[in-house]
């Protein structure tokens, strides 16, 4: 994998909070297997954002940038949420940001990450009530599954 800064790559370059976003341009549904799959190497440029450099399977993250290979998968929208066209981008970063390795987030902050979900889907087109909806189930999900496993100790 190429550093995330080195542009002399065929990737593609998407925006997500600046415009919307054509999921067929760098992803495509897998029915059989219920999961999204990067089919095109893409660079997420997420300004107002700060990475850490994390390397993980199929992405890396640094900077303002998350750069994902082709073959990458991710499950797409979690709780309340249902697949569409407003937050597969929303889904894919925040499947990235909220992947721990080595003991660190490529984002810190847990509501950092769950708003970045919610800005971006936002900037797709998705309306406030559906999104505040999103965002709402994320974190009172994340939040009790955590209770859950520490009440399980």
């Amino acid at each position: 994998m190429t550093s995330p800064l080195d542009d002399n790559s065929e990737r593609i370059h998407l925006w997500p909070l600046a415009h919307r976003v054509d999921r067929e341009s760098f992803c495509n549904w897998m029915e059989d297997h219920e999961r999204y799959r990067i089919t095109r190497a893409t660079r997420l440029h997420l300004p107002g954002y700060h990475f850490a450099k994390v390397d993980g399977a199929g992405w890396k993250t640094e900077g303002s940038i998350i750069d994902l290979e082709v073959g990458y998968e991710w499950d797409g929208p979690s709780g309340p949420a249902i697949n569409g066209e407003t937050n597969v981008a929303g889904s894919l970063a925040h499947d990235i940001v909220c992947t721990k390795i080595g003991g660190v987030y490529p984002l810190p902050g847990y509501f950092t990450r769950h708003n970045l979900y919610f800005r971006i889907n936002r900037a797709q087109g998705e309306g406030m009530p559906r999104a505040v909806t999103h965002w709402t189930g994320l974190v009172l999900f994340n939040w009790a599954y955590r209770m859950g496993k520490h009440n399980a100790t």
